[in-house]
């Protein structure tokens, strides 16, 4: 893996930009292949080049768009970018999950310049999107007004998640970023959110990092889906998810087929 990501690119590239920004490229369109899972595929398969990076679907999990529509709640800067891809998990973010656990253990292992070029370029590719970080804020801190619109969500959350995300939970003085800024909950898509309470997270470095338990057999399809709309109005102020029972069911057959 090391030898493959220090292979010098070729071609010019962009002169417009750095060199790094070019070796970011290079890296991410050939041996990285990013825009696997990135980009949407059409119905032969292939990926859809004009709409390269928009967002994809890998291994049943969601992979989100890597350009001004990513929904992360605050723009990703790619120092932010370099931490996550080489740890798997960023404060002002959330942390790797589903297949993107292996990309960061293989990162983590190739030189920190192409890292650092990776997500150069990367960065690039989302920066003009716009997020109010305030309203963020105000979520983190805002009181509970979900929990009356849907109390059975409110109560699932408490007995299941809110010992590691709720407000002051011990866990979140050691580095597990408020679900207040989780791509996943804030995507217009639940598939990741659903897969991340079905499947689990597991540390994708050394064992290093927070981890999440699989809820898959503990809760039923309609308990992941009260939980999971209570999180998205507890802490986002995005639209509810429609379908999302449904959604669960489908997320948990592409699980297990896995």
């Amino acid at each position: 893996m090391e030898a493959a990501f220090s292979a010098q690119g070729a071609g010019k590239g962009d002169p417009t930009q750095s060199a790094e920004w070019n070796r970011g490229a290079y890296l991410a369109e050939s041996l990285g292949h990013c825009g696997a899972c990135h980009t949407p595929r059409n119905l032969a398969g292939a990926e859809e080049r004009s709409r390269a990076y928009a967002g994809g679907v890998a291994e049943g999990w969601r992979a989100p768009a890597l350009d001004a529509r990513n929904p992360a709640a605050i723009v990703w800067t790619k120092d932010a970018l370099f931490t996550y891809l080489r740890t798997g998990i960023s404060p002002q973010h959330s942390a790797a999950a589903g297949p993107m656990g292996p990309v960061v253990a293989d990162l983590a292992q190739v030189p920190e310049g192409d890292v650092r070029a990776i997500a150069t370029y990367i960065a690039s590719k989302m920066a003009g999107g716009r997020r109010d970080n305030a309203a963020v804020a105000r979520s983190i801190d805002a009181p509970d007004r979900a929990a009356g619109t849907n109390p059975a969500g409110a109560v699932l959350f408490a007995g299941a998640c809110a010992g590691c995300h709720g407000p002051g939970a011990p866990m979140m003085g050691q580095g597990r970023p408020s679900l207040a800024l989780a791509t996943s909950l804030r995507d217009a898509d639940p598939t990741s959110a659903i897969q991340a309470v079905l499947q689990g997270i597991a540390p994708p470095v050394a064992d290093r990092g927070p981890k999440m338990p699989s809820f898959a057999d503990s809760l039923s399809n309609a308990e992941v889906a009260q939980t999971l709309a209570y999180a998205r109005a507890r802490y986002t102020d995005e639209p509810a998810w429609a379908d999302l029972e449904k959604r669960v069911k489908s997320a948990r057959k592409e699980g297990t087929a896995q």
